[in-house]
């Protein structure tokens, strides 16, 4: 994984203690750091969670479509003059807020006492979106096999870990759609699950060789069902956003790179479970699911949009994490292929899907598109980081960095992060308007 120049061992036990203290010192000041960045999440969430208005154009038209659902009604019914029902989504967000929304409106005539019809639908954002932080430690953990190291090493990982779902909560696109009427945010979730589900259920074949029959078939069996329970955590993805590709598309690729046939396997079963659900609704809804999924959604693409939106949304404040996760993830990459991927056993999950996150953006382009399209490659770049500060905080406590000198890629990690915490105090101007309680 990421190590930084040979061991050294020169038996000198006060400067390892010297290093750790170094190291954990860090870890610490980036959590307080953190812990205060977080305060505008909370802030945040108390501001627009009960905002009685729609935050955005498209808050409305959820909140009406899942409305429709909640009283019997089908979002999917034919396009005519006398009723248009756009329904651009699948139907698993609807589903969900149809049946936490009230069964009664709410009661107009005292005007100091009601609350948001858009509120439930937002909770379920934000808490998706705290769901996926509490995902993105295990993760971390799984993808880097730290659970088979050890205690302390575990210990270490899950510090990285907690620090990259930290930066997570923070991000200005998590900000605002976590607080929105919307199926983004738990799409993101769904995601997020798969990859656990995948990181947790890959086993080298190398250790399953040398296991006694008995263990090995136990082992073969959990990652059978792990692997499976992955697919399924995609599809719910894909039918609560269709743009909900980056994690299979990661995940696949990374399996196939491991053990093809294991990997084409596994793409089978996820076509499946994407091709014949989707099949069975077009069907019941006389084409009218394909139609209003893919057809009528298909809008024009402009480079423009795409470029202004990843200048002013993205790189303006986040550059210091995307920086962080593009090194890692071609590091890990490039060393690899060096070893002409022997056994799988380099190849990171984490890695794989940052690459596969950014095949999405162009996604961005299309006319209208917002930040949300940034959620994705945001949750790629948190687990990212958060995997490269594991790495190089596992390395320091077994002493596999014995020098003072060899600290500089902590320090350069810890550095970017705090740079990038400082940027994102004034998120860029692109996201004025979706966090300043001014503009209520």
């Amino acid at each position: 994984m990421f190590i930084i120049g040979p061991m050294e061992d020169d038996g000198d036990s006060r400067e390892r203690g010297l290093l750790k203290w170094i190291t954990w010192s860090a870890v610490g000041l980036l959590s307080v750091l953190l812990l205060v960045s977080l305060g505008r999440f909370v802030e945040t969430a108390s501001i627009w969670l009960d905002y009685a208005y729609p935050r955005s154009g498209t808050e409305g038209l959820t909140l009406y479509e899942s409305l429709i659902i909640k009283r019997g009604g089908d979002i999917y019914d034919p396009i005519t003059t006398d009723r248009f029902i756009s329904a651009p989504y699948p139907p698993i967000y609807y589903l969900l807020a149809a049946s936490v929304l009230p069964d009664k409106p709410p009661n107009f005539s005292s005007t100091g006492t009601i609350t948001s019809l858009f509120q439930p639908g937002r909770l379920i954002s934000l808490l998706a979106a705290i769901f996926t932080a509490a995902l993105i430690p295990l993760l971390v953990v799984f993808d880097g096999r730290y659970n088979k190291r050890g205690r302390g090493n575990i210990s270490g990982a899950m510090a990285g870990g907690v620090v990259g779902a930290g930066l997570w909560l923070t991000l200005p696109p998590v900000l605002v759609w976590s607080l929105v009427f919307r199926s983004d945010m738990l799409m993101i979730f769904f995601t997020a699950a798969g990859l656990l589900c995948i990181a947790a259920g890959c086993r080298s074949t190398r250790q399953n060789a040398d296991e006694p029959s008995t263990r090995r078939g136990l082992a073969l069996s959990s990652q059978a069902s792990l692997l499976t329970l992955g697919a399924f955590f995609f599809a719910l993805a894909f039918f609560t956003k269709q743009t909900g590709f980056a994690g299979p598309l990661g995940a696949g690729v990374y399996l196939l790179l491991r053990d093809w046939k294991l990997g084409v396997k596994w793409c089978a079963l996820m076509a499946a479970f994407v091709i014949v659900p989707f099949a069975l609704l077009d069907l019941v809804t006389g084409h009218w699911f394909y139609l209003k999924l893919v057809d009528y959604h298909s809008l024009p693409l402009r480079f423009s949009i795409l470029t202004r939106l990843l200048h002013t949304a993205l790189w303006d404040d986040q550059w210091p994490l995307v920086v962080l996760a593009i090194v890692y993830a071609v590091y890990l990459l490039f060393g690899w292929l060096k070893t002409r991927g022997e056994f799988g056993n380099g190849l990171s999950l984490i890695a794989v899907f940052v690459l596969a996150s950014f095949v999405g953006l162009p996604t961005g382009a299309v006319v209208g598109a917002d930040h949300n399209h940034l959620l994705m490659p945001g949750l790629a770049i948190c687990a990212a980081v958060g995997a490269l500060l594991a790495e190089l905080i596992v390395n320091i406590n077994r002493a596999k960095l014995q020098n003072l000198r060899r600290m500089w890629p902590l320090q350069t990690v810890a550095a970017l992060i705090c740079a990038y915490l400082l940027f994102t105090s004034a998120p860029s101007s692109a996201y004025d308007v979706n966090l300043e309680a001014s503009h209520r």
